[in-house]
C-alpha cells in the first residue's frame, strides 16, 4: 500500500498492533521503527515488549510479553475494555512523547551536542 494509505489506516484504527517477535539480541540494540510509527499515530499501540521503548512509554501503550497468540489476544482484550476516550488519551500521550524524544529537532540537538564534545 502507498504510505499515505497506511498512515490513514493507522490514524483511524482502534489500536495499532506490532507483532514483531521478541529477540534478546535485537532488543539490546534496536528500536523497532514500526512500534515508534504506531506510537506517533495518535492511536493506542499494542506491541510486543521492547526494553528501550518501554522505559519511555511504559504507560502509553499496551505491552505484550511475546508475539504468542495468547499474549497478543490479552493485549487486544485490554484495549477493547478501555473506553474510546482512554484509548485516545494514551495515543495522544504517546504521540507527544515521540515528538519530544525522537523528532528531527530533538535528534539534531543531540547530534550537535555529541559533535560539540569533539571541538575542545
Amino acid at each position: 500500500l502507498p504510505v499515505e494509505d497506511v498512515l490513514r489506516y493507522e490514524a483511524h484504527a482502534i489500536a495499532n498492533i506490532n507483532t514483531r517477535p521478541f529477540s534478546e539480541d535485537l532488543d539490546r540494540f534496536s528500536i523497532p521503527s514500526k512500534t515508534l510509527e504506531y506510537l506517533y499515530s495518535g492511536k493506542l499501540t499494542i506491541s510486543v515488549r521492547n526494553s528501550i521503548l518501554q522505559k519511555s512509554f511504559s504507560d502509553d501503550a499496551i505491552w505484550c510479553k511475546s508475539s504468542d497468540k495468547k499474549d497478543l489476544l490479552e493485549g487486544m482484550e485490554k484495549a477493547l475494555l478501555m473506553t474510546p476516550e482512554q484509548r485516545q488519551k494514551m495515543g495522544t500521550r504517546a504521540q507527544e512523547k515521540v515528538l519530544k524524544l525522537y523528532s528531527l529537532k530533538t535528534i539534531s540537538q543531540k547530534i550537535n551536542q555529541f559533535l560539540a564534545g569533539f571541538s575542545h
